[in-house]
């Protein structure tokens, strides 16, 4: 994987691969794993592609992965504790179903509605998230 400078940066912060180097980032991932079975990645504002989505759910809680599109610099961090907010209902028992609405649980005072997506080859759950 090549990284680089990209727009998503905010003006006084780097991501993690940007400041450290990849394979420093790749050692944190990993241990972020080991810990938590779980970790979010995010995809570059710039790219054809832009997100937010997690990798571990499956094995740790028998839930697909979950997605949010981003379009701004500023949406990471909202679509950062938008998928811990998720994760934590996963985790209490809660199960999010394709081709349904949810209100003020993911994201605050909002509805999002969960549809099927693809995220590099897998199935996961996209929240659609009103602009």
């Amino acid at each position: 994987m090549t990284h680089g400078k990209h727009e998503s940066h905010r003006a006084d912060r780097e991501c993690l691969a940007c400041k450290g180097g990849v394979a420093a980032y790749r050692k944190q991932e990993s241990e972020m794993m080991r810990r938590s079975g779980w970790v979010i990645h995010a995809v570059a504002v710039g790219t054809a592609d832009p997100d937010c989505h997690t990798h571990g759910l499956p094995e740790l809680l028998n839930h697909p992965d979950l997605q949010i599109k981003i379009c701004g610099p500023q949406e990471v961090a909202l679509a950062g504790q938008s998928l811990h907010k998720a994760v934590a209902y996963i985790r209490d028992g809660g199960r999010f179903t394709p081709r349904t609405r949810y209100h003020d649980l993911v994201v605050d005072r909002m509805t999002v509605t969960v549809m099927e997506s693809k995220e590099g080859g897998r199935k996961v759950l996209l929240f659609t998230i009103p602009s």
